[in-house]
């Protein structure tokens, strides 16, 4: 890079990172999340598309541009949702989406990538969020020029100095002001500002701004990580024998456990008690959750193995194909064994969002399995890692249209109809999500949870003060109009 070039890049790109910095402190102050935190998401998208067009980059090329568009729908469910979970799962999908598309600006296609790569991706993207902006900072600032300096490199410099002893006085000033009350009144009288809030305020922007650097260095780098050449070069290949005694180990073990359940799949609820002496509460509950992380451990124990089989290594290939085919067979009567044991348990004390975002996980890892069986087993394992990675941004997209909070209110509103125990202060507490449906489904509540409901549906959701506009959503903002819109038959149904 020209020495004007990169002058240019210690200018503009710190001076979008701070831009951002602040934007970031104003808009993502305010909780809960809303439209602030969605907002200042597109801008950070924003200023990544503007600083890899300035650097020469196509940054919504190819599946860049699907990762992109995910990434916006992301960030504007925090404007659309409610759920707290769910508002934590969008966070992240767009942190990762945001962070392939960003990683691999130069190079190869994602699509092209393995597990490896993409993990490795968003590591180094991390990583340089975490210390990228210190060389670009100071990399290669000149602290010193030789000669007359003019006007502009004086001014540089003494804005250099500024920046300098800025955090210096910050600092030094709040320990002082505590030390000393009067020194404390004497400062507040000059700056007219509150020391606290200021720290609190350059903290949160510096943090955010610092992170965005280094990010948009890493962007504008655009290397797509490669493992370290001694990982490859010393790579400890299995001949047939290895995955042959571990897999065949696995699979008498998954086996010998597929051969207990196969009595509860099909023997009916009526077993669980008479066989294994559990409630059904306490069926479920201990056994969901341990095969849930079976499942999720198998598959990198296979993929792991596949990546140590030679693949020049016809027998070994065979061995470890057909005992992997072998694998899956058996983790999706597991699985079958999980969704049954929810389903106990759902048919038993209804739906819970628990519940529902264990069942849905249970769900993706299923066609995740059934992509490694399309691929890896078939000798095209370079499409697994990006089809593993639209699934699970999928699944992600997928529960903000079938609005959990909302569904589990329908779901156990309908068991109740049918005179199954309801929890309405359950109910009750769902979020805004739920809120509509609610109030659409309080005539077919019994009196005590049509009452308790009512009641939180009031002083949840029926203040109808000035907020702050940052944390203005969809969900609530609606919640909020249809409870003002039915409060006096909200009220007729509290006790007198």
């Amino acid at each position: 890079m020209a020495e004007a070039e990169a002058s240019r890049w210690r200018v503009e790109v710190p001076a979008a990172a701070v831009v951002l910095g602040v934007a970031g402190d104003v808009l993502l102050r305010a909780l809960p999340w809303g439209v602030g935190a969605a907002l200042w998401m597109v801008l950070l998208m924003a200023g990544s598309v503007l600083v890899a067009v300035r650097a020469g980059i196509r940054p919504l090329d190819g599946t860049r541009a699907w990762l992109g568009a995910a990434a916006i729908f992301f960030a504007a469910a925090l404007a659309w949702r409610d759920a707290g979970f769910l508002r934590a799962l969008n966070v992240l999908a767009f942190l990762l989406a945001m962070g392939l598309a960003v990683a691999r600006t130069r190079g190869p296609s994602i699509a092209q990538a393995g597990i490896a790569d993409l993990a490795g991706d968003v590591l180094r993207v991390g990583a340089g969020a975490a210390f990228g902006a210190a060389p670009m900072l100071f990399g290669g600032l000149r602290w010193r020029t030789e000669g007359r300096e003019t006007w502009k490199a004086v001014a540089v410099a003494g804005l250099r100095g500024l920046l300098m002893a800025l955090p210096l006085l910050v600092i030094f000033g709040a320990l002082l002001a505590a030390a000393d009350p009067v020194f404390a009144t004497l400062l507040e009288r000059w700056l007219w500002v509150d020391l606290g809030k200021l720290v609190s305020h350059l903290l949160v922007a510096g943090a955010l701004a610092w992170g965005v650097l280094g990010a948009f260095r890493e962007q504008v780098a655009g290397r797509p990580w490669v493992p370290p050449a001694v990982v490859q070069a010393r790579r400890p290949w299995l001949g047939p024998v290895e995955p042959g005694v571990a897999l065949g180990l696995v699979n008498l073990l998954f086996l010998t456990f597929v051969i207990v359940q196969f009595r509860y799949l099909f023997g009916g609820a009526s077993l669980v008690g008479v066989v294994s002496g559990f409630t059904h509460a306490t069926y479920a509950r201990r056994g969901f959750f341990e095969l849930v992380a079976v499942t999720g451990l198998v598959l990198p124990v296979l993929l792991g193995t596949h990546w140590l089989v030679r693949p020049e290594d016809r027998l070994a290939q065979r061995i470890y194909r057909s005992l992997a085919w072998l694998t899956v067979g058996l983790v999706a009567v597991m699985m079958a064994s999980a969704l049954y044991r929810l389903w106990l348990y759902f048919d038993r004390y209804g739906l819970t969002t628990s519940r529902l975002y264990a069942g849905t996980f249970m769900l993706g890892l299923a066609l995740v399995f059934a992509w490694f069986s399309a691929t890896v087993l078939r000798g095209r394992r370079e499409r697994f890692a990006v089809g593993a990675l639209a699934v699970g941004l999928g699944v992600v997209l997928l529960l903000n249209f079938a609005n959990p909070n909302g569904l589990v209110a329908k779901v156990n509103v309908g068991r109740a109809a049918e005179g199954h125990p309801l929890d309405a202060w359950y109910l009750a507490v769902l979020g805004a999500d739920a809120a509509p449906f609610l109030l659409a489904s309080l005539d077919a509540l019994p009196a005590g949870p049509r009452e308790t409901v009512a009641s939180h549906l009031l002083v949840r959701w029926g203040d109808g003060g000035r907020r702050d506009w940052r944390t203005w959503n969809w969900a609530r903002a609606s919640a909020r109009q249809a409870v003002r819109a039915q409060e006096d038959k909200l009220r007729a149904y509290l006790p007198r």
